[in-house]
């Protein structure tokens, strides 16, 4: 079983009051085992179960459905998992807000093989995760898709968690974002391709 350090977050912190007093936290996580060496001062163990409880919740305390929350808490959690920058960060320094005027997700362009999603504004984890859900579908139907998506506020999380989702399903993918590191990102591609033995 495994666990992770947070260092400079009490666990009492991790208790959301109205407020969401997360955002002026500065945490730095780590990873060790359970079985592991002791947990160094400063550092509160706390299990992934529970850190997970925790994100979906605060998310939920920031605006979110309760399904964008889940979408949400596992990709972070994915990206969290591997040391990789975007995960919980995200999070705890208010990387997150559900933008005021977020919309549905609608599609604006459909053939059989192709896409185009207008994220309306939505997180764009949340948006990313419809594209690769109908890449899959489409790529399964004629072997092969691409789905492309725009208009989606915030970064759409661990790329990685995305081509994870495609191979699980026995298919190639190559998934892209484009983003400067000052604006939310404005153009993602995901290309599915059977794998045909």
């Amino acid at each position: 079983m495994l666990s992770l350090l947070w260092s400079l977050v009490p666990l009492r912190a991790l208790s959301f009051h109205s407020s969401l007093a997360l955002r002026p936290l500065r945490a730095c996580c780590k990873f060790m085992s359970s079985t592991g060496a002791s947990v160094p001062a400063g550092y509160h163990r706390v299990p992934i179960d529970t850190l997970r409880d925790y994100t979906l919740q605060a998310l939920q305390k920031i605006g979110h459905s309760y399904e964008d929350a889940f979408i949400i808490t596992e990709t972070l959690m994915y990206a969290e998992l591997r040391s990789n920058n975007q995960g919980l960060i995200k999070l705890i320094t208010g990387g997150l807000p559900a933008h005021p005027r977020a919309g549905p997700v609608t599609t604006l362009f459909e053939s059989p093989v192709s896409a185009k999603i207008d994220g309306a504004q939505r997180i764009g984890m949340v948006v990313v995760h419809e594209a690769v859900q109908m890449a899959i579908q489409k790529a399964h139907a004629h072997g092969i898709a691409i789905v492309g998506c725009s208009n989606y506020n915030t970064a759409t999380g661990a790329l990685g968690h995305w081509a994870q989702k495609i191979t699980a399903e026995g298919m190639i993918g190559i998934v892209m974002s484009q983003c400067s590191e000052v604006r939310s990102c404005t153009f993602h591609f995901t290309l599915c391709q059977m794998n045909h033995e």
